[in-house]
Order: C-alpha cells, then structure tokens, then sequence
C-alpha cells in the first residue's frame, strides 16, 4: 500500500507527536518521584516564597512589613498560590508549567523554520534533559520555563502570527512583567529579546511590509511590563503606604550601598564588600551607619561569616552577598523598617553623609562599576573569563548537576511547608526533623495498657501514627508488635504513660537507633528499634537511574550538538544577512545564544563578585536554552541551503 505525499507527511508527524507525548509522560514521571530538598528554614529562599505564597491565599497580601518583605519580587510565590489551588502537588505544577512553555517554544520554533522536525527535537531534548526537575522550592525551579514563555510569546508577535500584533504582544509582555518580578537580575535577556525584535523589523523591512507590525507588537509588549509593574508597586502602595517595588533597588539603599562599597579606606579584601576596619572608619563620619555598629560588629557573639567555607580570607567578617542581609538586618534592629518610607529616609540620610564625607576627602572613594555589585579586586577580574568557561563546562555535563542536598527545618516549618505544596515527595533531612519508624514489640504484665507517645526535643507531642501489628486490633494479653511512624529525629524520646499513680518511662530513641534494646518496667517488657526512612514515601530506586544514563548520554550528545552548533551558526549568519533571506532563522538562532553568553557572564560576575553560582539553579537558563540554540542553526543553515540553487546537495534538502 502506497501512502500519498500529504499521508507519508501526516504520519511522520504523529510519530513525532506520539514520541513527544512519551517525552512528556517520562518528565512527569520523573519529576513526580524524585524528591524534593525542602529547606523550610531557610528564610530568604525557600521559606520566604512558601510564607508568601499562604498570606497570598489568606488574603493578607505578602504579610506584614518588615526588612525581608519587599526585597524579592512575588513572581514565585504566586505560582505558589496558584498551584495550591489546583490541589496538585508542587512538584507536578512545576513539571506541567515547564512542559507547557516547552510546547509553545517548541510550536514557534517549527512554524518559524517551516520544520515539524525541529520543534519536535527541541521539545524532546528539552523534556528528557537529565537536569530537570529543579529539586528545590525556589524561584529557580520555573525560571528556565518562564523564559521559554517569554520567547514563543515574543516569537510569536514577530514572527509567526505577525497578523495579530496586539493581542501577542500583550501576552509577550504579560510573560515579561512577570519574569521581570520573579527575580532581581532581569536585564540580562534585554540582549537576547532586543535582537528578537529587531529582527521583526528587519523581516517587515525585507517583506516591504512597513513598520506598523512590529511597531504595534512591540508598544504592545511595553504596555504588558508595564501593566504587571504598574500592578504590583500599586499593590505595594495599598498594603504598605509606599509605591517602592523592589528595595534592593530603591534609590536611596541602592545608592548607600554602592557608597559603602566604595570606600577604600581601610583593608581591601578579596569577596569582603566593605571590611571590618573600613567600617570602623565610615562609622566615624556617618552617625547613620554607626546607629548599625552594635548589629555588625558586636562585641558578644562572633560575626556570622557563611562565606568562611568559600573564601578562607573572609573568615571573621562578611564575604560577598552575604552581607547585604546582614546590613538590612542590623538597620531593622535600630527601627529603620517601620514602613518603606521610613527605610528609604533611613539609607537617604546615611547615603548623604557618607557621600559628604567622601566629598570632603575624609573618606577614599572609588565608585563600582555596578551599584548593588561588591567591589572587584584586579585578582578577582583576571579570574572572569577562567569563570565563564568554568560555567559552559557545567552546561556540558549534566551528570554534575542532577544531585542535591537533604532537607532541612523543623517538623512544625516542615508541615506548613508542605500543606501549602500539596504533600510532594520531600528529601528526608540529614539532621533533626528526620521521619522515623519506630517497631518494638510490647509484653505486658497487666490488663491496663500504656499510652505511646513521642515527644520532640521541645517536649511536645510529635505527629504520630500508630498500628498494631496483631489481627482484630490491640489483644489483651501476650507480646504484642506496635508501629509508630513519626516526623521527629534521633533527639526525641518514647514516652511510655502506664497511668495514674505509676512512674513512666521515658526513652530516647537515639539509644535504640543504631541497634534494638530491651527495657523491663514493673508493668511490661519493651524491645525497641528505630529505623530511618523518607518523609514522603520510599524513594524509587529506578527514577535516579534512568536520570543517570539519561545524563550519562546526554554528555556525548552535547559535545557533538553545541560545537556543530556553534559552526553552523557562524555560517548561517552571514549567509543570512547577505542573501537577506531567512532573517528570522537566523536571527532567532543568534538570539538563543545571545541569551546562554549573556546568562553564563552573569554567572562569571557573581561568582568573582559575590558568592558561588555555579549550580543548576543559577544555570538553569542556559542549560536550557543551549540545545534549542544549536539546533535552531543547525536548522537556519538547512533552510538557507535550502533555497540556494547552485547549492549541490540542494535536492537532498528540498522537501518533496
């Protein structure tokens, strides 16, 4: 049987389809069972987005006002909010978000090059790559999506449906506002999105079109960034009397940092943004800064330097961006944070003296290149582009970025946490807050039975569940097998209440960690073992596995994919810009890897600048922007190829 042209088309595309399908059930799947690390205390991270999230739901906003309120736009927290509403777990939303701005990039992709094959590599390779899911709960975890959103919306205006200007353009812009409040460094895709739509109006100009297309898409796109920012400092201005949108960059703390950062007077030490002896100098001119002396340095705890595991010649002081929290920290505790008003008086009035006394040469001062970025020492510089290829090597190898570590936090964070996620598969903790069974076998020597609690280290019940292990419930007589699972760790104790008038016994479950032990009351015989096991479920054992040769294959294929990439893009540019034909591939092309260059400096300058970034969290982008890059052109060579008549292998590469 013979199928025609249109039939032998049709069913190589539902092949792809179906295989494309495939790659989306395993992402689900393996995002689904692999769990999560919960850091419920870390606040500024993971629990501040969660926190966030619950006072979205309870109506009351992002919660009361305070240092930390203000300084991490909602982005995440509202798909936090979101997702808890559709009852699904967290971990499935970020899986299904992702596989939906996949599907969309990946849609544009093929209407832009005329190849259903190229969309469907870039959704295949996108969904099976070993790196996905982010395991943590931060912003991180949907930013690879949220740019992929962005770029089909944006292609979507320029490009494929350039009939229909407004309402894309809105949707681009929409994306944009609300990548743009998701984290602080947005800027870095201006590059990427820039050269997006000035190939929008170089294609309309190529067309003989006009600009009213592009012009129109591109208002639109504006007015969308604008709405979502307008919206939020709107919001900021009803719950806290202030229009202030992100107090990281408010004028007045931006520039007292920056002011800060430049002083010279002092020790001038590598990743240390303003030393100890530099700010005994500027609280001698600034009485603002000095109100902060007692938080900074005080004299009856050490300085809390996270960056000493990093950077050795930090150790005593604050390294990098560490201590922009501990500055806003110790301006909260003199009542600088009362309102946002208030705080901007506050870095107002220390930004002026300092900027007086730098005037009046009682301070050295050498401004940044950056104002929120730390001052860069020569040695720091000379290590960017060693960083930035340290950065592209990650990109190379997924098989060193596909693990993470334990959870942490209390049991009480640890269940608000997940009562906002919906209950996902959580890593169990390596520390306190482990969930543990307890399995112990109980003769007792009278009719009355014992109550069985467990008790955290605060002495409160912990959350409990207890079976009995004998058919038709608890005998009355004879040793009777008893299962207690528990969210509790080593520090807690069995309390064993046998009634009034009776002494209890109180047992710590370390004593019987390691191996069971036998306790003898005058009211029955215990032997105890407590075992260790996973919060959420037992971790599959199969789902690493296939994550690893998946990362395992994908190395090899990525050393072959980006270098071609890379060679073709250098010869379908030019082609391109010459021929003027096929601007769009080509520009989208060189968009894609404008964007992973642009993303993997950043990377370089926070981790000469500020603190280690080299992770799959801070990548993530990149990671997942680099194969659609080289396979975009690839494709724009095929396609400019394509319709070059002298070309030999031209009839190869013309569709039938």
């Amino acid at each position: 049987m013979h199928l025609s042209a249109r039939e032998a088309i049709g069913t190589k595309q539902a092949i792809g389809l179906l295989v494309c399908l495939l790659a989306a059930v395993v992402n689900v799947v393996i995002a689904t069972h692999t769990p999560m690390t919960l850091l419920a205390d870390a606040f500024g991270d993971d629990a501040t987005f969660i926190r966030a999230a619950n006072t979205l739901l309870s109506g009351n906003y992002l919660g009361d006002y305070n240092s930390a309120t203000l300084t991490k736009g909602p982005g995440y927290s509202i798909f936090l909010a979101l997702g808890h509403l559709t009852g699904l777990a967290a971990s499935l939303t970020i899986a299904l978000f992702f596989l939906t701005a996949l599907a969309a990039f990946s849609y544009m992709v093929a209407r832009t090059y005329g190849a259903f094959l190229a969309g469907a590599l870039v959704f295949v390779l996108g969904a099976l790559h070993p790196v996905l899911p982010m395991e943590r709960f931060v912003r991180d975890s949907i930013y690879p999506a949220q740019v992929l959103l962005m770029l089909a919306a944006f292609m979507a205006a320029f490009y494929v449906f350039r009939y229909r200007p407004f309402r894309f353009g809105i949707l681009a812009g929409l994306a944009l506002g609300w990548f743009w409040l998701t984290r602080e460094e947005g800027p870095w895709v201006i590059p990427g999105l820039g050269l997006l739509a000035f190939g929008g109006f170089a294609v309309a100009w190529r067309d003989g079109r006009g600009f009213r297309q592009p012009a129109y898409a591109s208002l639109a796109i504006a007015g969308g960034l604008l709405f979502c920012n307008l919206a939020y400092i709107t919001a900021n201005w009803a719950a806290y009397g202030s229009f202030v949108g992100n107090e990281f960059k408010e004028k007045n703390f931006s520039r007292a940092l920056s002011l800060l950062q430049s002083v010279r007077d002092g020790d001038q030490i590598p990743y240390v943004p303003i030393s100890k002896s530099t700010r005994r100098v500027v609280y001698g001119v600034s009485p603002t800064f000095a109100l902060l002396e007692k938080g900074l340095d005080p004299t009856n705890r050490p300085i809390a330097d996270h960056g000493c595991q990093f950077y050795k010649q930090t150790c005593g002081d604050y390294a990098g961006g560490w201590f922009i929290w501990h500055f806003r920290s110790a301006a909260a505790d003199v009542g600088a944070f009362e309102s946002p008003e208030t705080a901007s008086v506050f870095f107002g009035k220390m930004a002026d003296e300092i900027e007086a006394a730098c005037r009046a040469d009682r301070l050295t001062c050498e401004p940044g290149f950056l104002s929120l970025m730390p001052q860069v020492h020569p040695e720091q510089v000379r290590m960017l582009p060693t960083k930035f290829l340290h950065a592209s090597g990650f990109l190379m190898d997924p098989a060193r970025l596909i693990h993470d570590r334990p959870s942490s936090g209390s049991l009480d964070l640890r269940n608000f946490a997940l009562d906002v996620l919906n209950y996902p598969r959580i890593r169990s903790t390596a520390g306190p807050g482990r969930t543990l069974i307890l399995r112990f076998w109980w003769t007792p020597k009278a009719e009355a039975w014992p109550a069985f609690t467990v008790m955290d280290a605060a002495g409160f019940p912990a959350i409990q569940t207890l079976e009995y292990q004998a058919a038709g419930g608890r005998p009355a007589s004879g040793p009777v097998g008893l299962t207690i699972t528990t969210r509790c760790d080593v520090k807690c104790t069995l309390l064993v209440e046998p009634g009034p008038g009776r002494e209890r016994l109180t047992i710590p479950l370390a004593d019987a960690f390691d191996e069971p032990k036998t306790y003898a009351t005058a009211y029955g015989r215990l032997l105890l073992s407590v075992n260790d096991t996973l919060p959420d479920g037992q971790e599959s054992t199969i789902v690493p596995r296939i994550r690893g040769m998946i990362a395992a294959a994908y190395v090899p294929l990525l050393w072959v994919l980006v270098p071609l990439g890379v060679a073709t893009m250098a010869v379908a540019a030019p082609m391109s810009l010459f021929r003027r034909a096929h601007l769009e591939c080509a520009v989208l092309a060189a968009s894609l890897w404008g964007l992973v260059i642009c993303r993997l400096a950043l990377i370089a300058l926070i981790e000469i600048s500020a603190f280690p970034a080299m992770n799959k969290y801070y990548l993530g982008p990149a990671i997942i922007l680099v194969i659609p890059a080289a396979l975009c052109s690839i494709f724009a060579l095929f396609v400019i190829l394509r319709s070059h008549e002298r070309f030999p292998l031209r009839r190869y590469l013309v569709r039938a």
